[in-house]
């Protein structure tokens, strides 16, 4: 819920100035000051004064009808709705006789703010019509017109129609920014932030949050009983976020300020009570979650908010179940709030499947699920007329959950294809990589239970088609945004040049603007001013970046196609691919148990291996291990038990497939039962998906300037880097590559030179931000380079290696892995990286670089490079200590593993071309008297 503006404004503008006049004018705008301050009370007695004597000593129509206007307005805050309504209808008549149809639209809109707040949105939506077409006919000022389009909107939005009401919703300010009163413009702002919110439009609910709280503190203060609607919000979108504990501290100050200023059997503090209880709910702190709640219906009772009171005891019942006191009263207040919400919404609209859904919670049976389903209008077959999305793919999940309890298995299995289609449908729908990545987070736990079930029918009866849907499963959310990203700069092609400088300069603009948003809100003083031109010029970006977006696809459907909806590859086209010395492992790790593939070009396994507390503990003793360099044979023999063992047969080339804990570790350093590493029998490489790495594998051979370009700045005093130079130099002359130390190696000249040739070697420092990997950067000799900039860059090269401080280091997120240095380079189109997954002494990588660069010159492949390289080092290294793998198992190579392909350049063949005339001409002679 979000604060009406109801609150007209009227025409001051008096014929004559008459004492009556004057004398009415002074009490109103005392009784607004009143108001103003949350004072209601007091604002209503002395209004309810000056309609008595207005009514018995005025002659004028238009003060009797704005006195009682007002009143109106007051009875609204002391939520007496019934009386603002015969309060408005009395002001309308007296408007009529005075002939001021402004005003009388003014009125009609308050009878339908008072329709709002007693749930009745028909009639709420017919008076604020009637109102928006009296003004527009009546050539209303703007600030009128963005009042009454601002409260359509509203209705909008909780109709669940929520295109148009953001399209109202813009209107509004575009009629305030016209106007020079821009006073409720932050009110705009915060309902589109609240509806993008409603769509799981979280990109956009960030940016329109963030700017409405801050234009409201400059209007409001921090303590106005005004602010308190931003406060709510912000902590919507604090707990999007999972910062509960934060959103708490926002929802309490809300609270104290609305019963200090509306007192405390106030709707907005029934409101405050009820939002508490939510945070508390998330917080898993039940029983305060109940006090909360329960002390939200008592306010909703006392001031008759029905919805409010719908909401809470439908979140009450859910409490009940957590806390195990379910009881027919529990039943009781779901089935009140089902018919709240039908009097309101009908009975297909989203609240109805909502109730219907926690029904079905609360009495743990799979009565009401249809019920769901119905009030959806959910139809697998077609989806586009779906009202709920959310509500019936979690009456999905509840479904086959109860299935599965009852050892329902084949019933549960058939489920999967309409929650993967459903999954699909609503994901289609979400235009920010935030919310897809969100969304992704979401429904692991879908995909996990449903892996499950695939995993008990394929062990009971080993059919394929069990194995085939858990292969789907394991393809369907991983690095989806990555494997977008990596398509759309492939197929950048198909579309004109024009669009992809466009997006490419708005992009760089949207970067910019984050990354100086970045730096103002995290300053020690903060400056609002400068905030708010950052958040005005983000909104201005980022809607012109959907709207080019918007005509792309339009006008290139296949392209939107191939990038928002690939299609997954399956078990049989991943084998055609592979050769018969390849083998791709990939894992899945549920909350519970990590599940395994294994595919080679004739075979496949999949393998339930193991509960994910053990292998966490595993995984953690073997980082704490490697990076304080202490004895880890233990726990690296207790993992190759867990995650390879279970395999039999393993090929020579190995292709992991990590997923979350696992990306922490590197798997060369298992040791098998012989007691020998991994990387003595096995090349390894690392893919983010499948599907991901058959995009990288089907990279062209393209024409580069130069085979090998290196970068090494110069650094001093504590970030001295002693080896690098030495390293660059060393590789540059064996691969005839192009160098570029000191101050030569500068952003400039990465930009300018490294874009296009076949290898880039980076032996620099990084600035790691774990929070937002984005802001990450390369340190180069002039200026540091954001991995915001390489996302955005096309870099035509066959591999990058990025000889860097933890360039493999990351934060992990479900369905996308890690999220680090060397996916920003897959971004721009290089389909493999090698990277660090730790600190590396600067020795020890110039030593196995060198050697990597040397087997690969030969026509290795990269996978087998490293392996040799590393091989070497282990075998040729005098100092026991140094054996340790913190010193040679750092660097992994993640995508295409194949050699590198010769480079082609134009200078080669012209040189060649030069080299066979200067022939041709020395020997022409001999030549014409040979062929005669």
């Amino acid at each position: 819920m979000r604060l009406l503006l109801f609150l007209l404004l009227i025409s001051f503008q008096i014929s004559a100035q008459t004492i009556d006049t004057t004398f009415v004018e002074n009490n109103i705008t005392q009784v607004l000051k009143l108001k103003g301050k949350g004072k209601y009370k007091e604002a209503f007695t002395k209004v309810s004064q000056l309609e008595n004597i207005v009514q018995k000593k005025a002659e004028s129509y238009f003060l009797k009808g704005r006195t009682i206007f007002t009143k109106g307005r007051v009875e609204i805050d002391l939520g007496k709705y019934d009386d603002a309504i015969k309060s408005s209808k009395k002001a309308i008549e007296f408007y009529k006789k005075s002939n001021n149809t402004l005003e009388e639209a003014s009125a009609i809109n308050l009878i339908g703010v008072a329709y709002y707040f007693k749930g009745n949105l028909d009639s709420t939506l017919l008076h604020y019509n009637k109102a928006y077409q009296l003004k527009k006919v009546n050539k209303a000022d703007n600030e009128q017109l963005a009042i009454t389009s601002y409260n359509i909107a509203i209705v909008y939005e909780d109709l669940g129609r929520f295109n148009e009401a953001i399209d109202l919703y813009k209107t509004s300010g575009e009629y305030l920014l016209k106007s020079k009163n821009t006073a409720f413009l932050p009110d705009t702002y915060l309902g589109i932030s609240n509806t993008y919110s409603l769509k799981r439009d979280f990109d956009n609910a960030e940016i329109y949050v963030e700017k409405a709280l801050n234009l409201a503190i400059q209007k409001y203060g921090e303590n106005s009983p005004d602010i308190t609607f931003f406060y709510i919000s912000y902590a919507s979108h604090l707990k999007r976020k999972k910062e509960y504990k934060k959103a708490l501290q926002f929802i309490e100050k809300c609270k104290n300020i609305r019963e200090k200023t509306y007192g405390k059997n106030h709707h907005w503090t029934c409101e405050a009570y009820l939002k508490l209880g939510e945070l508390f709910f998330l917080e898993k702190e039940y029983n305060k979650a109940e006090e909360h709640l329960e002390k939200s219906i008592e306010i909703g009772k006392k001031t008759k908010k029905n919805l409010y009171q719908a909401a809470t005891k439908l979140l009450l019942a859910e409490v009940h179940q957590k806390l195990n006191k379910v009881s027919e009263k529990s039943i009781s207040i779901v089935k009140e709030s089902m018919q709240i919400y039908k009097k309101v919404y009908g009975n297909k609209h989203e609240e109805i499947a909502e109730t219907y859904l926690t029904l079905s919670k609360v009495t743990n049976n799979l009565q009401f699920v249809d019920s769901v389903f119905q009030s959806s209008n959910y139809s697998p077959k077609n989806l586009n007329s779906l009202l709920a999305p959310f509500q019936v793919l979690e009456a999905l999940v509840f479904k086959s959950k109860k299935l599965g309890e009852k050892g329902n298995f084949d019933a549960q299995f058939n489920l999967i294809d309409q929650k993967l289609a459903l999954i699909r449908h609503i994901r289609s729908g979400f235009s920010s990589e935030k919310s897809r990545l969100l969304f992704g987070k979401e429904i692991k736990e879908i995909v996990a239970e449903d892996l499950e079930t695939c995993w008990v029918l394929f062990s009971k009866t080993n059919n394929k088609k069990y194995s085939d849907k858990a292969f789907e499963l394991f393809e369907f959310n991983r690095n989806a945004i990555l494997l977008s990203g990596v398509k759309r700069n492939k197929l950048k092609t198909k579309i004109p040049e024009d669009f992809i400088q466009k997006n490419k300069v708005l992009i760089e603009e949207r970067n910019k603007i984050r990354l100086n948003l970045y730096f103002e809100e995290t300053a020690d003083t903060p400056s609002i001013k400068k905030l708010q031109e950052l958040y005005d010029s983000r909104t201005q970006v980022y809607e012109k970046i959907a709207a080019l977006e918007y005509e792309i696809y339009k006008k290139y459907p296949s392209y939107k196609k191939a990038i928002r909806f690939p299609k997954i590859t399956t078990i049989n086209e991943a084998q055609k691919v592979l050769k018969q010395t390849q083998q791709i492992i990939s894992y899945f790790v549920s909350d519970d148990y990590i599940f395994g593939f294994s595919i080679t070009n004739s075979n496949f396994s999949f393998q339930k291996i193991g509960e994910v507390s053990t292998i966490k503990k595993l995984t953690k003793n073997l980082q704490k291990g490697i990076s304080n360099r202490l004895p880890i044979d233990a726990f690296s023999k207790e993992l190759h038990k867990f995650l390879l063992t279970p395999f039999k047969d393993k090929k020579e080339e190995l292709i992991i497939i990590k997923d979350a804990v696992l990306n922490t570790i590197p798997f060369e350093v298992l040791k098998d039962k012989n007691n020998q590493y991994v990387i003595k029998n096995h090349t390894i490489s690392y893919a983010g998906s499948i599907n991901l790495l058959l995009e990288q594998l089907d990279k062209k051979d393209d024409k580069f300037t130069n085979n090998w370009i290196g970068f090494s700045p110069n650094y001093s005093g504590n970030l001295q880097l002693k080896n690098i130079h030495k390293e660059v130099k060393s590789i540059g002359k064996l691969m005839s590559g192009n160098i570029y130390i000191n101050e030569e190696a500068s952003k400039e000249n990465f930009k300018l030179y490294g874009q296009n040739s076949s290898i880039i070697h980076l032996a620099m420092h990084t600035e790691i931000n774990s929070e937002i990997p984005e802001f990450s950067n390369l340190k180069f000799n002039d200026a540091s380079l954001p991995v915001s900039e390489i996302y955005n860059t096309s870099i035509n090269s066959q591999l990058a290696v990025l000889s860097a401080c933890e360039t493999g280091f990351g934060k992990i997120e479900k369905g996308e892995g890690v999220i680090n240095l060397s996916r920003a380079f897959f971004y721009a189109g290089v389909p493999s990286t090698i990277m660090s997954l730790w600190k590396v002494p600067d020795k020890e990588t110039a030593q196995i670089m060198t050697s990597f660069y040397t087997y690969l010159k030969d026509g290795n492949a990269k996978s087998k490079a490293l392996q040799l390289a590393k091989k070497e080092y282990i075998n040729t290294v005098k100092d026991t200590e140094l054996l340790h793998p913190f010193y040679w198992a750092g660097f992994v190579l993640n995508g295409n593993q194949t050699a590198i392909v010769e480079n082609t350049s134009y200078t080669f063949w012209i040189f060649s071309l030069v080299i066979i005339l200067v022939i041709f001409l020395l020997f022409k002679k001999n030549l014409l008297q040979f062929f005669k």
